[in-house]
This record gives structure tokens, C-alpha cells and sequence, in this order.
């Protein structure tokens, strides 16, 4: 409500990359008044779906924090992203992410665990786990949440990642 987004309505976010392909989804749910659509990072939206805001892009990580954590679903169609930061942004919010087996994303999201893989550049299946998310129980839809979290805090915490490569920079040091 804070943000002024709907409280009665799923809200599926996404960002700019994997932008053409999330338009065309946005646009295919354009018959359904049960989804609102949050574009972050947008200045400019083409669509004739009706139950979509712009959220425009911040520097404000509490804010971006604030966004992804109101939000049901994080959409990350993308065609290329190295690693997928803004989907392991969305997971750390305990948002499950839509996203494609493409780059290290398979590895931040978990297929039906912490959100849904689909197949390479296929609309179809986004849209099949767009629909799978949205018809968890609530009880399943929470133990998504949680693990998605979990999986993030546990993998990719900045603790972590200094600790693994501390000890990467002694193992190399050993063989020197």
C-alpha cells in the first residue's frame, strides 16, 4: 500500500532485461484484472494491459528492497545476464523468480524451488511458471518464499563470497 501498488491483486515485477519478451506477457495477461504488472527501472511502457505501473529505476536499494519484497513474482525472462543479480535481488526478498535456463541463472533459481526455470526464449513456459507460482497454496507459496531467502543468504552472502575467495587466495598462495 506504502508503494501504491494494489493489495488485492498478484503482482508480478520485472526489470529491463529480458524487456521484449516480458512486454509480450505483460500484454498476453492484459484479459486478467487478478495481475498488476510493476515495471521497474521503465521510463516507457507499450502494452494494452491496463493493471501495470512504471517503478522508475533508483540507486535506493532500500527502496528497490521494498519493491521486490511487495511484489508475488519476479519476472527475469532475460536473453543473456552473466549472473542474474536483480533475480538473486528478487530472491533475497523472498520473492520467487520466472526466469530462463540460460548463464549462471538455473543455479540462483532452483526449478520449483525457489521459483521457475523455463525453457530457453519459450514465452509459453514463462508463462507456465507464472502460473505455476500463482497456484501454489498459500502454505507452498511461503515455503517458496523461505527458501528462496534461504537459498541466497546461504550461497551468495557477502560473508560467504569473502570467505571463498579468502580461501582461494591461500590455496593459490600454497602453490607459490
Amino acid at each position: 500500500k506504502e508503494l501504491g501498488l494494489p493489495v488485492d491483486k498478484k503482482i508480478i515485477a520485472c526489470g529491463i532485461k529480458g524487456w521484449a519478451d516480458s512486454n509480450k506477457i505483460i500484454d498476453d495477461y492484459a484479459g486478467r484484472d487478478d495481475i498488476f504488472f510493476a515495471a521497474i527501472g521503465h521510463s516507457n511502457i507499450q502494452t494494452k494491459n491496463k493493471n501495470y505501473r512504471l517503478l522508475p529505476h533508483t540507486q535506493d536499494r532500500g527502496l528497490l528492497a521494498k519493491h521486490l519484497s511487495a511484489t508475488d513474482i519476479f519476472l527475469h525472462p532475460t536473453p543473456e545476464d552473466s549472473f542474474g543479480l536483480i533475480s538473486a535481488e528478487a530472491l533475497s526478498c523472498g520473492t520467487p523468480v520466472v526466469t530462463y535456463n540460460i548463464d549462471a541463472l538455473p543455479e540462483i533459481v532452483s526449478h520449483k524451488e525457489v521459483g521457475y526455470v523455463a525453457e530457453y526464449e519459450n514465452i509459453d513456459d514463462a508463462k507456465n511458471g507464472i502460473e505455476y507460482i500463482l497456484n501454489l497454496s498459500k502454505g507452498d507459496y511461503a515455503l517458496m518464499s523461505t527458501k528462496a531467502r534461504e537459498k541466497i543468504v546461504n550461497n551468495f552472502s557477502s560473508e560467504k563470497m569473502y570467505a571463498e575467495y579468502l580461501a582461494l587466495y591461500k590455496e593459490i598462495l600454497k602453490k607459490n
